[in-house]
């Protein structure tokens, strides 16, 4: 079937690289079109006109896998919910059936225990910052992995009304003051992690650092 070879095709030469764009897709709705084109049969060969085994699957249907905010059920699971396919694996597929809505996610390249590993970043790092100068409301929000600890503190000295040249961000996981991270370190290669604390230490008039008293 001429949809089968496409996707095969496509799934055989469609690599993950990091800045690549990925999408998730309902695994019932992917499996049923499998069995629809006999995807894991490839040595039969069904005439385009022919019934086949199972019934034409109706528009994509992402819907289910998503919070009324837009963000990732927080349950939803690989294989069993969705699966993941290469952006031009989606358009085409989106192009026969229609349907979504959209769920990209990049790829991006972190440390394995045997090097740089690729994968796909279905859920950014959820974080909560602080400022040292009042520890008692904190900020929501997410980053990538790949996204670096400057990049994180403009963000949110931004959004917090604070001057990024006097500030520095430590690793605040179980509101211990773990380590600063420099500013061209990636959240990943600090070792920052999902649902943790993160500080931003605002400088001293003197130019001093608060933390660096304790040290002294």
């Amino acid at each position: 079937m001429a949809q089968r070879a496409n996707i095969r095709q496509l799934e055989d030469t469609n690599y993950m690289k990091p800045g690549d764009t990925w999408f998730l897709i309902s695994t019932p709705w992917f499996n049923q079109w499998k069995c629809y084109v006999m995807y894991d049969n490839p040595t039969s060969f069904p005439d385009e006109e022919e019934e086949l085994g199972t019934c034409r699957p109706g528009p994509i249907s992402n819907s289910y896998l998503l919070e009324e905010d837009g963000n990732l059920k927080p349950f939803a699971t690989e294989t069993y919910d969705y699966d993941l396919v290469s952006e031009v694996m989606w358009k085409t597929l989106q192009s026969w059936y229609s349907g979504g809505p959209e769920i990209p996610r990049p790829v991006i390249e972190t440390a394995g225990m045997y090097g740089q590993i690729f994968h796909v970043e279905v859920r950014p790092l959820e974080l909560f910052i602080v400022k040292s100068s009042d520890t008692t409301q904190y900020i929501h929000c997410f980053f990538s992995r790949i996204d670096t600890a400057g990049h994180l503190k403009r963000t949110m000295c931004a959004a917090m009304g604070l001057d990024s040249d006097n500030v520095r961000v430590w690793d605040h996981l179980q509101q211990q003051w773990l380590k600063v991270l420099t500013d061209h370190q990636t959240l990943a290669s600090g070792h920052i992690v999902n649902n943790q604390l993160v500080m931003l230490e605002e400088r001293n008039p003197d130019g001093s650092w608060p933390r660096d008293s304790f040290s002294s």
